[in-house]
């Protein structure tokens, strides 16, 4: 079987953003559905390419959130950037730590995720479906599908906290953190809400709709009232109070981190309008069109599918 590069995303995949957009989401997903996965022996390189790591197995075959056969073994090989063997790890390999200091690798078979340091040796073993770093790289967090309980990990001090609800989104610059139990099924309920964590050891704060993210400088909460409708969007500041909750798809931010832009839906159905808010709730400007983009100088692309136009608009203090 030919095997195939792919860089390591170096644990820094959810800074800012929906758990349910991340590839993270889409593996735990779809590991519960009845397929056979190939090629998953794929070289992972850590982020500095100083090494990478192999695994042995080659096919899973899942039915029901079961593995039901199994090609190969679970055994990670790791190597140095020169091909020189270092050492061997229990499980599929997943993903390096961003500063390189730890590795993660998992078994479908046993539903663990294991936690190895740089010398691989195994720090820490969870029952989970899967696990990540926090951007700030000092915790490792493992979530379990049927469980309504995440564990974070304090790779300092081996501390566990166990918060409620799956892990969504991270401020870029603090340890505040998103955390909402979602399923298939239960994505469709529009009285979901999330658990909102200002520190790690506090009680959370509820709030309405999944989690969407933070603002790029960490004082605004984005969450969106449901997945596939994306009917309301809710804006929060970082003490949990809600600033606005109106009609609109999935938000989207400017460069600046300034504005927010929302098409507005009637369910699935668009209605050719956009709305562009301040980070305080303000209504700055209304425009035509069913897509939106923010372009590199700032202005907004506000596209038209049944018109076929594109309006370009200015943003104040652009």
């Amino acid at each position: 079987m030919k095997r195939s590069e792919s860089r390591s995303p170096g644990g820094v995949a959810l800074v800012s953003g929906s758990i349910l957009n991340s590839g993270f989401a889409h593996d735990l997903y779809s590991s519960r559905l009845p397929r056979t996965v190939s090629s998953w022996n794929q070289r992972r390189w850590s982020l500095n390419g100083d090494r990478f790591a192999l695994s042995e197995a080659q096919d899973w075959r899942f039915e029901k959130g079961e593995v039901t056969q199994l090609i190969g073994k679970e055994i990670s090989h790791v190597y140095d950037k020169s091909g020189k063997y270092l050492f061997q790890l229990e499980g599929d390999f997943r993903l390096f730590s961003s500063d390189n200091h730890f590795m993660a690798t998992y078994s479908p078979i046993k539903r663990e995720v294991y936690l190895y340091d740089q010398g691989g040796r195994l720090r820490k073993r969870f029952s989970g479906d899967g696990g990540r770093f926090s951007p700030d790289r000092k915790y490792f967090f493992v979530v379990k599908l049927d469980s309504p309980k995440s564990q974070y990990y304090e790779l300092a001090t081996g501390r566990i906290y166990n918060l409620d609800g799956m892990i969504g989104a991270h401020s870029p610059t603090e340890r505040s953190i998103l955390a909402s139990f979602t399923t298939p099924q239960e994505v469709f309920n529009r009285t979901i809400t999330t658990n909102y964590y200002r520190q790690l050891d506090q009680e959370p704060l509820e709030l309405k709709g999944i989690p969407g993210g933070f603002s790029p400088d960490g004082q605004r909460i984005l969450t969106i009232g449901s997945y596939y409708d994306n009917d309301f969007f809710y804006l929060y500041d970082s003490s949990g109070k809600l600033l606005l909750e109106v009609e609109g798809s999935i938000p989207k931010l400017s460069p600046n981190g300034q504005f927010i832009a929302l098409p507005l839906t009637n369910g699935k159905k668009r209605r050719d309008i956009v709305n562009v808010y301040d980070l305080s709730g303000n209504q700055i400007i209304q425009v035509q069109g069913t897509n939106v983009d923010f372009r590199e100088d700032g202005k907004l692309a506000v596209y038209s599918l049944d018109r076929k136009t594109v309006n370009i608009c200015n943003l104040p203090n652009n």
